[in-house]
């Protein structure tokens, strides 16, 4: 049976540089945590890499060391395509195809989001993709595992993306919007029970795009158990996010989770001179690993250095972690779980599950509990309050 996968996407951020420099984060010790020498209990064998940042760059898997035992997935630039930090050419699928066969393992297909500049325009977006697609399924050597791709703004969009884009041979899906809110999650997932997509026995993956909450974490384990439960364990789910590498631009550095309250205990760090701690003093470390043995309040002033990657590396262990308490929660029975999560959230779960029990019904138990969806919305927690942030750039 399959666990939750959680894939750090952070080829784009910070600390990207010292990943393809492979620099330590103390002596002996690589900054690389997907690396055959970093410490096995720590090591985290997965990573995401986004086409949209190193599509010119071929050896792109080279670069960052991602040997044969990394799963790697890369993201195809579908959101750089949105917000037009690239300009879509029809010439740029094989470009994207060509990069995701020779870098990654698993591809998420060339898909044009129907949000930023494209907000408004569903219909353009989805014929745009389909044509991306085919070219993909065309062309596949088997190389890289490609993902099809679900995106909507609603349960209807949904529905019409995944009826003309269904009959393509991929390995599994990618679904889109789902960091939004939990609705949009709900509203992809409906259409695809109803339509019986997970009983197909060639998808072997589904990953769900950027969400990384506590809450997202239950929601994608349950979403996991019932795939394991009602269809054999053949389907892996995953997800990624940018977020350890996020919050230390804020000076922010988790501490742990609080399961119950769906949140992060995490600690802040002011930068510069004067400040109220000892600068001998040890960073709080409760996991115990090794990246933040003799890590000092010193260090932390200073803000220069390795101190970015280290908090990166520390919330990294932190999700990972948390990822591990939610899989054994989620694991056990449904009523241990419903002590634990809010009892709104629970019942949002038991639905996931009617709809898996009664797969003909999915559309009408998503529309039965919409409202319900809709109070779990907001998408990825703000990283810090905004007192925060101005406290961050004003200090120093």
């Amino acid at each position: 049976m399959k666990d939750l996968i959680y894939y750090p996407s952070l080829s784009a951020g910070g600390c990207a540089g010292d990943f393809k420099k492979n620099k330590e984060v103390k002596p002996g010790l690589t900054c690389r945590f997907y690396d055959k020498e970093f410490p096995e209990r720590w090591r985290h064998p997965y990573f995401l890499i986004t086409a949209g940042h190193h599509y010119k760059w071929m050896d792109a898997r080279d670069k960052y060391g991602l040997d044969e035992d990394v799963l790697v997935l890369g993201d195809s630039g579908g959101f750089q395509l949105a917000t037009g930090a690239i300009k879509w050419d029809p010439t740029f699928k094989k470009t994207i195809f060509d990069w995701l066969e020779a870098n990654c393992d698993l591809g998420v297909n060339l898909d044009i989001p129907p949000r930023a500049k494209y907000d408004g325009k569903f219909y353009e977006c989805m014929d745009i993709s389909y044509d991306n697609f085919k070219y993909f399924a065309d062309n596949q050597s088997g190389k890289c595992k490609f993902l099809n791709v679900i995106q909507g703004n609603n349960v209807d969009e949904y529905e019409a993306w995944y009826q003309k884009m269904k009959d393509f041979e991929f390995n599994g899906w990618c679904i889109g919007g789902a960091q939004k809110r939990v609705s949009m999650f709900m509203s992809a997932l409906a259409p695809m029970i109803k339509n019986r997509e997970f009983e197909k026995e060639r998808n072997q993956f589904v990953h769900v795009l950027g969400i990384s909450k506590i809450s997202d974490f239950f929601m994608l384990s349950f979403f996991q158990k019932m795939l394991n439960k009602y269809h054999g364990g053949r389907i892996q789910v995953s997800t990624d996010s940018s977020s350890p590498g996020l919050y230390p631009v804020y000076g922010t550095y988790l501490h742990s989770p609080q399961l119950s309250k769906m949140t992060f205990t995490d600690l802040y760090f002011p930068k510069g001179e004067d400040l109220p701690y000892n600068a001998d003093d040890l960073v709080p470390n409760p996991l115990g690993h090794p990246v933040s043995e003799g890590f000092t309040f010193g260090d932390v002033s200073k803000y220069k250095g390795d101190v970015t990657m280290k908090m990166t590396l520390n919330n990294l262990f932190v999700f990972n972690e948390t990822v591990k308490q939610v899989e054994d929660i989620v694991k056990c029975h449904n009523e241990l779980l419903k002590t634990v999560v809010p009892r709104d959230f629970y019942s949002i779960l038991m639905s996931m599950e009617e709809m898996f029990q009664n797969p003909d019904n999915a559309v009408n138990i998503y529309e039965k509990n919409s409202q319900l969806y809709d109070k779990f919305g907001g998408g990825t927690r703000d990283l810090v309050n905004n007192q925060v942030i101005s406290q961050f750039f004003e200090v120093g």
